[in-house]
């Protein structure tokens, strides 16, 4: 995950928890402030763009504790729905899923409740 303290960029690594299209939920020992402008990609698929979004909240240790070195949640909303292919890195890896079950579904048309 980046984010631009004091007009530099910085880099820190994250732990995902959770993700989904709207969001993520990581655990980092480095935090930005709530609020914070934050780009967020998987490092298993370098090849997948950064995803943009703001920091929602952040829990845990506080900021004494972040300092320290003990790590705080974020919980990070995206400013555009994630795309599947960026959703199945952060899950999966860059090979993503190999059973079929684990593709995404195909979604019914408009006023259809079946494909």
């Amino acid at each position: 995950m980046g984010w631009w303290p004091e007009g530099k960029p910085r880099v820190e690594q994250a732990v995902v928890l959770d993700v989904g299209q709207g969001g993520a939920a990581v655990v980092s020992r480095v935090a930005p402030r709530r609020g914070n402008l934050i780009w967020i990609r998987p490092v298993s698929a370098m090849n997948i763009g950064w995803i943009e979004g703001t920091v929602a909240r952040i829990s845990g240790p506080g900021w004494l504790g972040v300092l320290l070195g003990q790590p705080a949640e974020i919980g990070i909303r995206f400013h555009e729905v994630c795309a599947w292919e960026a959703l199945r890195a952060a899950l999966f890896g860059e090979e993503g899923p190999t059973t079929p079950e684990l593709q995404p579904p195909t979604l019914p048309g408009p006023g259809r409740t079946g494909p």
